[in-house]
C-alpha cells in the first residue's frame, strides 16, 4: 500500500475521502486505496478519483479549479424573461433569414450588454435616450482590433446611432406586436447628412469588368455583382436553386430590409452567373446550400473590393473604388434608360424609395438630355 509523504494526509478537505480502490468503501488493511472527491457546485455533482501518492495540495487545486468552472459556466447562462434571454432565445431566431443577421445581431447584443438581467418591458425611453447620447458625444469604449489592440474611442455617427435604434425598434416589434410596449416610438431618430451616392459613368463600369481575368472565380462574383446591383452579403446567401437563367432571373432570400423578391438579370448577367455554376461544379465556389460547415460565410467582401481596386487601376480609373459603387453605378444606369424609381427600388430590394430618389438627384445630366429635345 503506498504511503503518503504529506503530513497534511491527515487533514483531508471537505468532500475528500478515502476509499477502497475495487469497492469504493472503507479502506481495508493490506488493500490498494485511493482518494475519492464529491463535490456539488450550484447543483452540479462532481465525483473524481486521485490515485493514493497524490498530494493534497494537488487535489485542493483541482477542487479550486472546478468549482471556478462551474461558477464561470453558471454565470453565463442566461435567465428566462430576462433581455438577454429575449434576444438569444427568442428574437435571433427570429430574424435569422435576413442577409443582414450579423449586424443586427451585433447591435441587438450591444443592447443586451446594457440591459443585462433586466426585463423588457421597464426599459424607459429616457435610458435609450442616455446610452445613444453617450455614443453620441463619448463613442464607444472597450472595443479592439483584429490584432487585440485597444482602439481609440471615437463618437458614432448619425446612421451608425440609428442603425442601433432601428435593432431595438425591431426587437420590441418582433416580441411585443406593433401595438405592444416599444419604447423606441418615443426616441427621436438622429437627422443623418445627405451622404454622397457613389456612382460613375457606366462606361467606365464596362471598362473595370473588363480587365478583370476570365480565369477566375472572383472576376464571375465582381460580375454578379456589377449586373444585378445586389450587395455582396446577398449574393453569399444565393442558393443554386434561386438562380433560373431560362427566365433571367435570380431570387434573393431575404434583402436588408427583410424584402424577398425575384430580380432580373440582363444578358451580360446571365452569362457571369453561368460562370459562376461552372465554378461551383468544378468545386472552385460554392453556393449556400452547398456549404457543410457553419462557419464558412462565402466569398468576403475585402478580397473582392481588392481585385475591383486593381481591375480600376489596370483600366485607369483615377478615383477609388468598391463593389457598391458598382450597385449605386446600376442604380442610375437604370434611371437614365428610363426605369421608374419603382423598378429601381425592386431590382436593388430597397425597404423605401429615399434612396432611390437620391439616386435620381445624380441623373440631372440625363434629364438635361431629355429636355434639350424638346421643342
Amino acid at each position: 500500500m503506498a504511503k503518503h509523504k504529506d503530513r497534511t494526509d491527515r487533514r483531508l478537505p471537505a468532500g475528500v475521502l478515502r476509499s477502497d480502490r475495487a469497492t469504493n468503501g472503507p479502506v481495508r488493511k493490506g488493500q490498494p486505496w485511493c482518494y475519492r472527491v464529491q463535490l456539488m457546485v450550484h447543483g452540479k455533482r462532481i465525483a473524481q478519483r486521485f490515485p493514493s501518492d497524490t498530494e493534497i495540495g494537488a487535489i485542493n487545486d483541482w477542487i479550486r479549479d472546478q468549482r471556478g468552472a462551474v461558477k464561470e459556466r453558471a454565470g453565463s447562462v442566461v435567465v428566462k424573461g430576462t433581455f438577454e434571454a429575449d434576444v438569444e432565445n427568442d428574437y435571433l431566431p427570429q430574424v435569422s433569414h435576413l442577409a443582414s443577421l450579423r449586424e443586427r445581431a451585433i447591435d441587438i447584443r450591444r443592447w443586451a450588454t446594457l440591459f443585462k438581467g433586466r426585463n423588457r418591458n421597464t426599459i424607459k425611453p429616457i435610458e435609450i435616450r442616455k446610452h445613444l447620447s453617450a455614443w453620441a458625444s463619448e463613442g464607444e469604449s472597450g472595443k479592439k482590433n483584429r490584432h487585440g489592440r485597444a482602439l481609440r474611442a471615437r463618437p458614432l455617427s448619425e446612421s451608425s446611432l440609428n442603425h442601433r435604434l432601428s435593432a431595438l425598434s425591431n426587437f420590441y416589434v418582433m416580441l411585443n406586436g406593433k401595438r405592444g410596449y416599444n419604447p423606441c416610438l418615443d426616441v427621436d431618430r438622429f437627422r443623418e447628412p445627405d451622404r454622397k451616392i457613389n456612382a460613375i459613368d457606366f462606361t467606365w463600369v464596362r471598362k473595370i469588368l473588363a480587365e478583370l481575368p476570365a480565369d477566375k472565380v472572383n472576376s464571375a462574383i465582381i460580375r454578379c455583382l456589377a449586373w444585378t446591383g445586389m450587395r455582396p452579403s446577398q449574393l453569399n446567401r444565393i442558393r443554386r436553386s434561386d438562380i433560373d437563367l431560362t427566365h433571367a432571373t435570380v431570387f434573393v432570400p431575404a434583402a436588408k430590409g427583410g424584402r424577398s423578391n425575384p430580380i432580373a438579370l440582363p444578358k451580360a448577367g446571365v452569362h457571369a452567373f453561368r460562370r459562376l455554376i461552372k465554378f461551383a461544379d468544378a468545386g472552385g465556389y460554392r453556393f449556400a446550400d452547398h456549404r457543410t460547415e457553419r462557419t464558412d460565410q462565402g466569398f468576403e467582401q475585402r478580397t473582392v473590393n481588392w481585385w475591383v481596386k486593381k481591375a480600376a487601376e489596370r483600366a485607369k480609373y483615377p478615383h477609388k473604388i468598391t463593389t457598391y459603387w458598382l450597385r449605386h453605378s446600376l442604380a442610375t444606369h437604370m434611371l437614365e434608360k428610363g426605369a421608374s424609381t419603382r423598378e429601381v427600388q425592386h431590382q436593388l430590394t430597397h425597404s423605401s424609395l429615399d434612396l432611390i430618389e437620391r439616386y435620381a438627384k445624380v441623373t440631372r445630366a440625363g434629364l438635361s438630355r431629355v429636355m434639350s429635345r424638346i421643342v
